[in-house]
């Protein structure tokens, strides 16, 4: 998807690395909302606001700034 042209509020950037497959295990991943059909309120949502930009990195390093 592309920025959405004509909203002009703070942009915001979805974070989905907490979302993941319906068998992901507990103990295995950061995971916390699983299969589509849980993850699906999460877009709906985000995208009837005008936002369209979702971060899916799963891993962070650590980092001083």
């Amino acid at each position: 998807m592309t920025l959405n042209k004509n909203y002009d509020g703070p942009r915001i950037i979805l974070g989905a690395m907490t979302f993941g497959l319906e068998d992901t295990t507990l103990d295995a991943s950061a995971v916390r909302v699983r299969g589509a059909s849980n993850v699906a309120p999460f877009l709906e949502t985000f995208h009837a606001h005008g936002h369209v930009e979702i971060d899916t990195s799963r891993v962070y390093l650590d980092s001083e700034a």
